[in-house]
């Protein structure tokens, strides 16, 4: 563990704490696990230019089940998000080296693979990307598929919508976008090293709903 690194990021995100609200803020260790409601498991490295999410695995295997092994060691009762890529086999593997219930472990799925396709079907559409309901499912990563027929815009299913609008071809469209989505991380990667805050955004969705129990339909990775 970086204790200086992590230190110094805590003492950075409490220099903004007068515009948030209240929260508590430090540089942990695992001991810090015993008691937490849910722990979020980001470590591992990081994916280079031209990696696939896969080509990860053989690196973060270990660097997961060491850290699931420190955190079971402190509690078995918090629930596990697993962020870590490749997400969705790191999933299995540490539900498999945990021992925990399924249902107490699982991963960030697709659901910021959704917030990237909300993205650019709004930009593209000029709406609102709240306004805009569309899914990724499957795997995150090479073989997910965006969810054309669950797709509606304010309501209106996209096909309804762009039959009304003429403003492109609408197959031309559905694959450009699809193809986009899949390529986000890469293309983020490439020009800046690693994302951060498009899956950090997506993390608060997720831990917000266990916490608040909001009973929200996200689309996660479980066994």
């Amino acid at each position: 563990m970086d204790r200086p690194k992590a230190e110094a990021q805590a003492l950075d995100l409490n220099h903004g704490m007068s515009f948030a609200p209240p929260v508590d803020i430090w540089a942990g260790d695992y001991a810090d696990c015993a008691g937490a409601d849910i722990v979020v498991i980001t470590a591992g490295t990081a994916r280079k230019a031209g990696e696939s999410r896969l080509d990860l695995m053989a690196r973060n295997c270990g660097i997961v089940r060491s850290v699931i092994g420190e955190v079971t060691a402190q509690t078995t009762e918090a629930i596990i998000v697993m962020i870590t890529n490749p997400m969705d086999l790191l999933t299995y593997d540490a539900i498999r080296h945990s021992g925990l219930p399924w249902t107490q472990v699982f991963g960030s799925g697709t659901v910021l693979d959704c917030a990237r396709f909300r993205y650019l079907l709004s930009a593209h559409c000029g709406m609102d990307p709240r306004q805009v309901h569309a899914y990724v499912l499957g795997e995150h990563g090479d073989s997910e598929v965006a969810a054309w027929s669950m797709t509606d815009l304010g309501g209106v299913p996209i096909d309804e919508f762009c039959a009304q609008c003429h403003g492109c071809d609408f197959e031309a469209m559905k694959s450009d976008i699809a193809r986009q989505v899949k390529e986000s991380g890469a293309a983020v990667i490439k020009s800046k090293g690693f994302t951060n805050y498009g899956i950090g955004q997506a993390v608060v969705r997720i831990t917000e709903a266990i916490i608040r129990d909001e009973r929200s339909i996200l689309t996660l990775s479980s066994l």
